[in-house]
C-alpha cells in the first residue's frame, strides 16, 4: 500500500503492475477466504491521504462484488483521535 513517502514508478519497477487499477496500485487478493483490498491513499507532495473519485469507483466496483472484504490503506479514512493524524490538522488536505 503506497503512504505519502512512496513513489508509484518505483513501486511498479519492483513489484510491477499486476492487479492495479488505471494508474493508481490498488488491488486484492483473497487469502484464507477473506478478500483482501488494497488501496493507493498517495497524493504527491502532501503528507495527507487522498482517495478521489476515480480510486473511489474502483472501490465501489469491488466491493458491488460482494462477499467480506478487509479494506487496507496507508492513511486513516477518518480521525483517529491523534492531532498529528486527524484530518482536522490539515483543512487545506484533499478529504476523503
Amino acid at each position: 500500500m503506497l503512504g505519502n513517502h512512496d513513489d508509484r514508478e518505483a513501486f511498479r519497477q519492483v513489484f510491477g503492475t499486476e492487479g492495479t487499477s488505471a494508474g493508481f496500485l490498488q488491488s486484492t487478493r483473497t487469502v484464507g477466504g477473506v478478500r483482501l483490498v488494497f488501496l493507493d491513499t498517495l497524493s504527491p507532495g502532501l503528507d495527507a491521504g487522498e482517495l478521489c473519485g476515480e480510486r473511489l469507483d474502483w472501490l465501489d466496483r469491488i466491493l458491488a462484488e460482494g462477499g467480506d472484504a478487509c479494506l487496507l490503506m496507508h492513511h486513516p479514512p477518518c480521525d483517529i483521535g491523534d492531532p498529528a493524524f486527524d484530518l482536522t490538522c490539515h483543512p487545506k488536505a484533499p478529504a476523503f
